[in-house]
């Protein structure tokens, strides 16, 4: 049986992360997405300046120790692109990218994604600068070729996000998808 090599989740990542590094966030379309009115990132930054850090600078990623490592899914789990807001300083956009592979943790109600989920919910306030100074809004977002939408690896997504988006819904953090096979050319 023949797989693809592992850089092309790599190669999938740096190409989302030059989108948003050229300020490109509106043409990375964001299907299915759990809240009103968000049909791209753009959507979801509104805006508003970001830092921007892949899985190479693992450092970056605030796994609040305090919540301990069940939630999180200890050092073997450390998102591929998250966007910090400039503003109040917190991780509010987390992005896994797949090609091939399937998630670390395949438990939905407490996979990777719901883990990502749990994290954002934990550790990130609604409204960070209070009601009336809007943020980057919340969200766990996965970028993949449609066809692995299609296959039983989105199984664990699938019910991960059905499992959590009312309680997402209710805190205003998105669930949604990209798929590659939508993006322009870089």
């Amino acid at each position: 049986m023949k797989s693809e090599p592992p850089l092309s989740e790599i190669s999938l990542q740096k190409r989302i992360c030059k989108f948003l590094q050229d300020n490109r966030e509106n043409e990375l379309k964001i299907v299915a997405a759990t809240s009103r009115n968000v049909r791209s990132l753009a959507d979801l930054i509104e805006g508003r300046k970001f830092s921007l850090y892949s899985e190479d600078q693992k450092a970056e990623w605030r796994r609040c120790p305090e919540m301990g490592v069940d939630i999180v899914g200890g050092s073997g789990t450390t998102p591929d692109i998250i966007l910090s807001s400039d503003l109040s300083k917190q991780q509010r956009i987390i992005i896994e990218a797949k090609k091939w592979a399937t998630f670390t943790h395949k438990e939905p109600p407490a996979s990777q994604v719901a883990r990502y989920f749990l994290y954002l919910l934990y550790a990130t306030l609604r409204y960070p600068l209070g009601k009336n100074s809007p943020d980057i809004r919340r969200a766990v977002l996965l970028v993949a070729p449609t066809k692995w939408f299609e296959s039983k690896k989105a199984d664990i997504w699938r019910r991960s996000v059905c499992i959590h988006s009312e309680l997402a819904q209710l805190f205003d953090i998105t669930f949604g998808e990209i798929h590659e096979d939508d993006l322009p050319p870089s």
